[in-house]
């Protein structure tokens, strides 16, 4: 501590009686002692009176905080004129060395600037105003443990683990979002060897909490088929964030047969509502195949568990294309012809039978010829195919 450059210790008084070396009642705290640091160099050392209970926030409420100042004031005043002349000083805090009331020291502060014998300072210049406690012509020294009571390695591995997380987190939230530092700090806070191991692991249990809610509040996208008829489409992908805060995230589509240009797209969800993401895909083949999406933070990590969209691809792309295309073709080429050859039976039928038409020579005979190969069964004659004439016994 003095390397680092603090000149004095401020120690709450039932701290300093667990030492090795204190001398309890006998202590005066209007005096600096000295604690020995490891390597034998001393540290002063200002120990808390126990009048400072009159600063505590929970004082005795019996008592106003003029009264409270005024039984503070007597102490000062008692030890000034008790005890020999010197250069005394009282830290005013609270026992536990938290802020003081401060109803409690603005009315001190009256009463100090009324008496010419006391005044106010900052802590920092104490040490310079204040003597040293002496027992046997000796400054009064008393011995820090080697090691904390209080084992903090969980607790720095429970940091440690934290501080990736608030990293993780802190990539999607604003620039100027106040949170990531308070989380650091208070995990600083919860380091301190003042905190017993439950109030520390309170501290860590609540940064946890907040960590978590903020990757809960990404909700999984919407489950749903769609259906691409061309080449390329937008896969419309719906992410709700259900914190009050935007939020930075990363959507990345994969299937095995669609290509996503530029593979990840990034997006800002909007505070307490859903977000539609318009993914832009390019088709690789036809067919129905599964299309997984993962939201990730702003770093890469995962926020929710990957969900499987069903896409079903009706493009007709190459050597397809021309095979459909020249069937279709060939169909309307023969129906073409159908109807074609149709219409003229049609017409040669309705032509030879009107009666303006004229028959010419050679039509009668092909018809006359016609006519004799067709057997008869009418009375008194005809002609039976390849037999002779007709004699009377017949």
């Amino acid at each position: 501590l003095r390397d680092l450059g603090y000149a004095l210790l401020v120690m709450p008084l039932d701290e300093y009686l667990e030492l090795d070396g204190n001398v309890g009642a006998f202590l005066d705290t209007s005096l600096h002692s000295n604690v020995a640091l490891p390597d034998g160099s001393p540290l002063r050392v200002a120990v808390v009176d126990p009048i400072a209970e009159q600063f505590a926030e929970r004082a005795d409420a019996r008592l106003t905080p003029i009264e409270r100042a005024v039984r503070v004031m007597a102490t000062a005043t008692a030890m000034r004129y008790g005890l020999e002349p010197d250069l005394r000083s009282l830290v005013i805090t609270s026992p536990d060395l938290l802020s003081p009331d401060a109803e409690t020291v603005a009315a001190l502060e009256r009463f100090v600037s009324e008496h010419p014998d006391f005044t106010l300072q900052t802590l920092d210049r104490i040490n310079g105003v204040t003597n040293s406690f002496f027992i046997d012509g000796q400054v009064h020294q008393v011995e820090l443990p080697s090691r904390p009571d209080v084992v903090i390695e969980a607790r720095a591995a429970r940091r440690d683990e934290l501080l990736v997380e608030i990293a993780v987190v802190s990539s999607m939230l604003p620039a100027d979002d106040p949170r990531p530092g308070d989380w650091d700090g208070r995990l600083r806070v919860a380091l301190s060897t003042g905190l017993t191991e439950a109030e520390a692991a309170a501290v860590f249990d609540d940064v946890a909490s907040e960590l978590g809610q903020l990757r809960a509040d990404v909700l999984p996208p919407e489950r749903f088929a769609f259906t691409i008829a061309g080449s390329d489409a937008t896969v419309p992908v719906r992410i709700e964030n259900a914190s009050s805060t935007p939020l930075e995230i990363v959507v990345r589509v994969e299937a095995d047969k669609l290509a996503v240009p530029g593979g990840e797209l990034p997006w800002t969800l909007e505070p307490n509502q859903v977000t539609e993401i318009p993914v832009p895909v390019e088709t690789l083949s036809n067919g129905v195949f599964p299309v997984a999406v993962q939201v990730l933070t702003p770093n890469g990590v995962p926020l929710t568990d990957t969900v499987e969209l069903t896409a079903r691809v009706n493009n007709l792309t190459g050597l397809g294309r021309v095979v459909t295309v020249g069937a279709a073709l060939v169909l309307l080429s023969w129906w073409f012809s159908y109807f074609r050859a149709r219409r003229r039976r049609r017409l040669d039928l309705a032509t030879g039978r009107h009666p303006s038409r004229a028959v010419g020579a050679d039509e009668l005979a092909a018809e006359a010829a016609a006519r004799d190969a067709v057997p008869t069964t009418e009375a008194g004659g005809g002609r039976r195919p390849g037999r002779g004439p007709v004699g009377a016994d017949e």
